[in-house]
């Protein structure tokens, strides 16, 4: 948890830095402390278990003109309704983005999804195309924020083939008073499924964030 806030840190410097007027024009940054409150249900068998628990991460972006290059890690245990054993979850993502509209990016990148068990660790990597809208609702205090993805293509390391995927997740930001600090609350959807109707996850997530810069 310390090794994390001094990250936090760090990145928050940097951004901060990148956001200032000092900055060049049209280029920036923005990091962002996260903790989300993933459920995630597996169904395989006509078995479904519900994973619930608490991860912890980093949201960094950088931006050049209209080229933007954005990164995401979490990090957190599960418990599994089922027999209530322990894994983690660990979640990544990394996206290089366009934006040719000021409201709008147009991306793709792989995104990750690991259970890291005693029993060894379930993999799910996915190729995705990404489609996102942000605007200001009320400039310059309140923003928003909506993000559409779609598997291009992936893969299992269990051994099945992986079908299909997608989420969505939106977001809703309010600068706090007199600081450079926005506090958001969002929520995502992604779902992920087996070839031959052998599989399905389907992860749902609460996220409240922090971030600096712009």
């Amino acid at each position: 948890m310390c090794r994390l806030l001094q990250n936090v840190s760090v990145l928050a410097m940097v951004a901060h830095a990148l956001a200032s007027p000092t900055a060049a024009q049209g280029f920036g940054g923005e990091v962002r402390a996260v903790v989300g409150f993933p459920t995630v249900n597996r169904e395989a068998l006509a078995t479904v278990d519900r994973l619930t628990g608490t991860a912890f991460g980093l949201d960094a972006g950088v931006r050049f003109w209209r080229l933007e290059l954005t990164v995401r890690y979490l990090q957190g245990p599960l418990e599994s309704s089922i027999d209530q054993t322990k894994s983690d979850l660990v979640q990544g993502t990394v996206a290089l983005q366009v934006r040719p509209i000021d409201f709008l990016t147009v991306g793709i990148g792989p995104q990750a999804r690991s259970y890291i068990s005693e029993g060894g660790t379930e993999r799910w990597l996915a190729w995705e195309g990404r489609l996102g809208v942000d605007t200001w609702l009320l400039r310059p205090a309140l923003r928003s924020a909506l993000v559409l993805s779609y598997a291009l293509g992936g893969s299992v390391n269990t051994g099945s083939a992986f079908s299909k995927g997608g989420s969505i997740e939106g977001r809703l930001e309010a600068r706090i008073p007199r600081t450079p600090l926005w506090a958001a609350v969002g929520y995502r959807v992604e779902h992920g499924s087996l070839g031959a109707n052998t599989g399905t996850d389907t992860l749902e997530e609460f996220l409240l964030s922090v971030a600096v810069g712009r």
